[in-house]
């Protein structure tokens, strides 16, 4: 779980406790991984403009599944 808390402040990029579009298009571009599509990603997540670790907690443990 630290690892998980780790990635989100890093991804944070303003540590505004939520990961919006921008940060996290960053994120996906600091990894290489450009074929990503964020919107999607976001939809994914069920966020609305923003990620909180909640939700990506929750993914976390569905993959896990």
């Amino acid at each position: 779980m630290k690892v998980l808390k780790d990635a989100f402040a890093a991804f944070d990029a303003d540590g505004g406790g939520t990961i919006d579009l921008a940060e996290l298009k960053g994120a996906l571009a600091s990894l290489d991984l450009t074929t990503v599509n964020a919107d999607e990603l976001m939809a994914s997540l069920g966020a609305d403009g923003q990620i909180t670790f909640e939700q990506i907690g929750r993914a976390s443990c569905r993959e896990r599944v």
